[in-house]
């Protein structure tokens, strides 16, 4: 068991995968042992069965989820399931968010304090708020 926990605390680059056809995840995916986790991707994965995010993004610096359809103050304010207070995110700086279903941008963007990099390609998004259109330089 010693194993298992030192490869958890050993991990920088985490990717999970879920297939609905195949399996259904019926409860919770806790990262809280995956302290030095810097790269995080999620495919499939309810925001809201993620528990331990609250532990592990100040470490963060890339953060990629796709086609798990949620609002970003569930993610960033929330931290899913953890249901913390808001904190920063703050060594988060590239954000890759493709196919959520995402409709707008909301203030919870205000706890990333060093994003460099976000892509919201294959979303809802019509437009951005006001306050983004002086600080963002949309690229294709």
């Amino acid at each position: 068991i010693n194993f298992l926990y030192d490869f958890a605390q050993k991990t920088i680059a985490l990717k999970v995968v879920h297939h609905p056809r195949l399996s259904l995840i019926s409860g919770p995916v806790d990262f809280s042992s995956f302290r030095n986790i810097t790269s995080l991707e999620l495919k499939r994965v309810p925001i809201s069965l993620l528990h331990g995010l609250q532990r592990v993004r100040h470490n963060l610096q890339t953060l990629i989820i796709s086609r798990s359809s949620f609002h970003l103050n569930e993610l960033f304010e929330s931290c899913g399931a953890d249901s913390s207070q808001s904190h920063a995110w703050p060594n988060l700086k590239r954000l890759f968010l493709p196919f959520n279903g995402i409709s707008s941008l909301d203030s919870s963007l205000r706890l990333l304090p060093v994003l460099e990099v976000m892509d919201l390609s294959h979303n809802a998004l019509t437009e951005l708020p006001d306050e983004f259109e002086a600080s963002v330089s949309p690229t294709e």
